[in-house]
């Protein structure tokens, strides 16, 4: 690559366009260009002047942003954002499965990461793994800080690896070590889990007939019938999100569009309705404090949809209302309940006010809670209560955060009638304010809640989980109660 700077500008500008495609994929091929350079210049001794084909990277980004953004302050406000999901992900996404496929995984990356101390007499061999050893990196947390089925990529990713270090063995012991270290990678990636044959193709029998890859270039050569399939298999999926027909026709006529809330918005398509999405597109994506701010101001002004479908629905034992507290707030103050639809749970369809209502969001206590402590009062009121704590990460749980991932943390409530219940707290939105004294345990209570009744209200709370540990044992934490200042 070094010596073929045509290559190197054409591994940059491929980097640059996948960074406004996904901004981790920009950033692993950008550390990846990065490293390369390096090798370049002392291990190879390379004169500077070979990289400058990496100039390409900026400029291509450049070139992008002018025909995508409409000024210099969209696209910085997009980087910002953009890398507000990034940094937040490890922590609010953050879901543990098994340890022994955790362990394999760990294992791969490591003996990747202590290979060029094994080849470091082979330049080649030594530059292979040095340059790839920071998308390794990057691959094992992405694949492995969500354990739903996102650590199956992480695998076939691993053979690729050695398979494309292969390509750089001289002499056959080399070869003979990494097709061992193929093997054994494959193995233990079956043994925990970590290869799903069926859904990756990897069966024996599609492998030999190679693939799937031959059956999709088939289909190119008759795409009206393919699209006829699509369509047709998109049609019986989408089948199950139908709405009556009534609400059909009334969001049909909505100018503004159509919000779904907390994620499903396959309700869209399956209804030929024109999308307003959440700037996140989907809630739980709103990780951290600047996101929830930007995705609440686009409920509180002009630009918000006239109706809202909404839902009960969790992902990663998280709330909607616990995710984006302060844009469930503003959804909340700004909307009032139009209409249930009751499939297997209620489908709420939230209409905007039509004349807007005054709020007061008022401070009315303060305390101090100990992370695993003994649970304190929540403050008594006829109105909604929330709690807005101040979490913050130990040094060993930033590390934790930049490096692989901090574990998940809980508000556990007591309520009045003895039940409990626990919500999944992402520390850098709970302190915009997490619903408390009116936490709705099922679907049949968070419509109550729209109806404005509060049926077991919380007593009692304290922080607990099995990321306790990683933040400070103190939590200084403030109650807010939302008032209705003028009813209409």
């Amino acid at each position: 690559v070094h010596n073929r700077p045509p290559l190197l500008g054409a591994a940059a500008g491929l980097s640059a366009v996948a960074l406004l495609v996904k901004m981790s994929l920009g950033i692993a091929g950008a550390a990846l260009l990065v490293v390369a350079a390096i090798v370049g210049r002392f291990l190879f001794h390379r004169s500077w002047k070979s990289v400058i084909p990496l100039l390409l990277y900026p400029l291509v980004v450049a070139a992008l942003a002018f025909f995508l953004f409409d000024s210099v302050g969209s696209f910085v406000n997009w980087a910002r954002l953009s890398l507000e999901v990034v940094s937040g992900y490890s922590v609010a996404m953050s879901l543990r499965d098994s340890l022994a496929a955790l362990l394999v995984g760990a294992a791969a990356m490591v003996c990747w990461l202590a290979a060029p101390l094994l080849v470091k007499t082979d330049r080649q061999l030594l530059a292979c793994y040095l340059i790839f050893a920071p998308v390794v990196l990057i691959q094992f947390r992405l694949a492995f800080v969500r354990q739903d089925s996102h650590q199956l990529q992480y695998i076939p990713f691993m053979l690729a690896a050695i398979a494309l270090a292969i390509l750089f063995c001289r002499h056959r012991r080399q070869m003979a070590a990494h097709g061992a270290a193929f093997a054994l990678v494959l193995v233990c990636g079956a043994a925990a889990d970590l290869i799903a044959p069926t859904e990756r193709g990897l069966l024996p029998g599609s492998i030999w007939r190679g693939g799937s890859g031959p059956r999709y270039v088939a289909t190119l050569f008759n795409l009206d019938q393919k699209r006829a399939e699509l369509a047709a298999t998109s049609r019986e999926q989408l089948s199950p999100l139908l709405l009556p027909a009534d609400w059909q026709e009334m969001l049909a006529e909505s100018k503004s569009g159509v919000g779904t809330i907390p994620w499903e918005i396959q309700y869209a398509p399956a209804n030929g309705l024109r999308w307003s999405p959440t700037p996140t597109l989907q809630l739980y994506s709103t990780y951290t404090d600047a996101l929830d701010q930007w995705s609440a101001g686009r409920y509180a002004g002009d630009e918000a949809p006239r109706f809202i479908l909404n839902e009960m629905a969790a992902v990663g034992r998280r709330r909607q209302f616990f995710d984006a507290p302060l844009t469930w707030r503003t959804i909340f103050m700004n909307y009032r309940l139009g209409s249930v639809w009751t499939r297997n749970q209620p489908l709420l369809l939230l209409e905007r006010r039509p004349v807007k209502v005054g709020w007061d969001y008022v401070e009315i206590a303060r305390d101090t809670l100990k992370v695993e402590g003994d649970p304190i009062d929540v403050p008594q009121s006829p109105f909604l209560v929330f709690a807005a704590p101040d979490l913050r990460l130990t040094f060993g749980g930033s590390i934790q955060k930049i490096i692989f991932r901090v574990p998940m943390i809980f508000l556990v409530m007591e309520h009045a009638s003895g039940r409990s219940t626990f919500g999944r707290l992402i520390p850098a939105t709970a302190g915009n304010g997490v619903l408390v004294n009116g936490y709705p345990h099922d679907a049949m209570s968070y419509l109550q809640l729209w109806r404005g009744h509060v049926l077991d209200p919380v007593v009692r709370c304290t922080i607990t989980g099995p990321g306790a540990g990683f933040f400070r044992p103190e939590v200084p934490l403030t109650w807010y109660e939302l008032r209705l200042a003028n009813p209409p």
